[in-house]
């Protein structure tokens, strides 16, 4: 099939695919909106991990550490760094942070349950520092989440990871909780995808349809249906 048979087709199926196009952007739209709410806002902390069994800038003098050693630090403390993340994000965490928060809900603290919690926390690692972050609807709860995160990996992480573990490494908060509206990058992205996934939809029923639709409408058509060539049209 040609590009001008294709054409034709969206052509005669337009009311269609206006339909389809508008009503997918309506929807894409109240789905960004609602993404927008539930998401609201994010505080994030930053944390330093080191291993305490290795020379490290807070473990040994700079004259002990040998190439070797510094290494084995380096090493050590990065594979933790990396564990407490997964931590962090963990459901034994979410429901530390929300029994932590629990007393505040009563006096204007919402969506601080472990089902508002549990899910909401994202991060990242560079080096021996993770940056974590707390997503909630609301601004109080998320910087209230965040603080009672910065509790559970660095004063309370025994809980988490083992007496033995905790003794082993250092874990310090280098850039306390800061709250601001919660990325909207991906939602857009999103957004995006739903637009363009709507409008090939649009444009796959109306090609259905025609292929359907048993009236003949043209020279392809007639020969289709007589199985024998026109020899001439007006």
């Amino acid at each position: 099939m040609s590009f001008l048979e294709y054409w034709a087709i969206l052509r005669r199926r337009w009311v269609l695919i206006a339909a389809i196009v508008v009503l997918d952007v309506l929807l894409s739209g109240f789905s960004y909106r609602r993404a927008n709410q539930a998401s609201g806002y994010q505080s994030c902390l930053t944390v330093y991990v080191a291993d305490l069994s290795a020379p490290s800038i807070v473990a040994a003098s700079s004259s002990l550490e040998t190439a070797a050693e510094l290494l084995a630090g380096e090493s050590a403390a990065n594979f933790f760094a990396d564990d407490l993340l997964d931590v962090a994000q963990s459901r034994s965490v979410a429901a530390y942070i929300s029994f932590d928060i629990a007393p505040r809900a009563l006096i204007g603290l919402p969506n601080s349950t472990f089902d508002a919690i549990n899910g909401s926390v994202s991060g990242s690692r560079l080096d021996r520092t993770v940056n974590l972050c707390v997503t909630n609807p609301t601004r109080a709860t998320a910087a209230a989440a965040a603080t009672a995160l910065g509790i559970a990996v660095t004063s309370a992480r025994a809980q988490f990871v083992g007496t033995k573990m905790a003794k082993r490494t250092f874990v310090k908060i280098i850039s306390p909780p800061s709250t601001g509206p919660a990325p909207k990058s991906k939602k857009l992205l999103t957004l995006a995808v739903q637009v363009v996934l709507g409008v090939f939809v649009a444009l796959g029923l109306a090609l259905l349809w025609d292929a359907l639709d048993p009236r003949v409408r043209d020279r392809r058509d007639l020969e289709s249906v007589l199985g024998l060539p026109v020899l001439a049209s007006p």
